[in-house]
């Protein structure tokens, strides 16, 4: 394996809290400490580091994947197979694809009809976007089976668009009829929609995931539908916008994190003075961006781009920090190393 510089700058201290590997001796070259992590290519997998309560997830770029929400706990978990899907969840990761498709399997879940070809329907979801990057366009439909009566007759889906910026206008078509979705923030319709229909569909965006989504209740399923959205892109064009959401998402988690980590101890710089507060302020960037994103398109690119900056100022006051005691010091060398790992994520 290949020893990887994992966080230079810090002590031992420093680089154990953000999870890597410490070694010291004489034998190490120049004989200065390393802090690393090993990547071995030579199976064709790789390394990467995650904080100790994340879970990686990687997907291939244009992938949609579907997903049903389901409660922890009680009776929901059992005989899910049993059950058709009356919600569905579609993430779309749009960020470096131009299109993508997936097919989704139905069938009794209990019973062997499935060997009967009619007895089962395939749902078939694909999405595109524009030559520039302005539009994205979703298709939905399903081929249900003769046999196969257990399919229920409308749906509610849930449509997430991971790592794209805000709407300007969406747009459904289904059952012959199109119709504009009104724009909502925290469950409540925005007064900036122009027409909104009557079927309870709407568009909302979530900051701290950069996400865009799209509820769309009591689909007919021998229906279908079709989604257009346009986008409200950056000055810079459309095809700027995947350059300045790279990285964003897990930035404004790991200040989340390193914010938290502070905070436990009521170290967070602005908690007590007017001077500082760049880490406050980086850590309520989601927030900030789920109201943008219907409020202003104009803002929300523009704090979008100085997340960098901003980044820089939060490492700056916190590499500032006076404190004494051990436990102080870790907080501060966690948080700072969280804030690292923000950092090569925009990189």
């Amino acid at each position: 394996g290949v020893a990887v510089d994992c966080a230079p700058g810090f002590d031992k201290l420093g680089c154990l809290a953000k999870g890597c590997c410490w070694a010291e001796g004489d034998n190490l070259q120049d004989g200065a400490p390393q802090c690393f992590f090993t990547m071995d290519m030579s199976d064709g997998f790789f390394v990467r580091i995650a904080d100790l309560d994340e879970t990686p997830l990687l997907v291939r770029a244009g992938s949609i994947v579907p997903e049903l929400e389901i409660a922890s706990g009680g009776e929901e978990v059992i005989g899910v197979a049993l059950k058709q899907y009356e919600q569905l969840s579609l993430s779309v990761f749009a960020s470096g694809a131009s299109e993508g498709t997936t097919t989704i399997y139905e069938d009794d879940g209990t019973t062997i009809d499935y060997l009967d070809d009619e007895a089962c329907t395939w749902t078939t979801a694909s999405w595109s976007s524009s030559d520039d990057g302005s539009a994205l366009s979703m298709k939905v439909a399903s081929a249900i089976g003769t046999h196969f009566n257990q399919m229920p007759a409308s749906r509610d889906y849930t449509l997430r668009f991971v790592n794209v910026g805000p709407a300007a206008k969406v747009t459904l078509t289904t059952a012959g009829k199109t119709m504009e979705l009104r724009a909502a923030r925290h469950g409540h319709a925005h007064s900036k929609a122009t027409k909104t229909s009557d079927s309870g569909a709407t568009w909302s965006y979530d900051g701290p995931t950069t996400t865009l989504v799209v509820t769309l209740p009591a689909v007919v399923t021998a229906e279908g539908f079709t989604l257009d959205v346009g986008l409200a892109c950056p000055s810079a064009g459309c095809g700027a916008a995947d350059a300045l959401l790279s990285g964003l998402r897990g930035a404004m988690s790991y200040t989340k994190k390193a914010k938290a980590t502070l905070d436990e101890a009521r170290l967070c710089p602005g908690e007590s003075d007017t001077e500082t507060g760049a880490t406050q302020t980086l850590a309520a960037t989601g927030s900030a961006l789920s109201h943008e994103a219907i409020a202003d398109a104009n803002a929300f690119w523009t704090r979008v781009a100085g997340v960098p900056s901003l980044l820089s100022d939060a490492q700056a006051e916190l590499e500032d920090m006076a404190v004494d005691d051990d436990a102080s010091k870790w907080r501060q060398t966690r948080a700072l190393a969280l804030l690292g790992a923000a950092a090569t994520g925009l990189a």
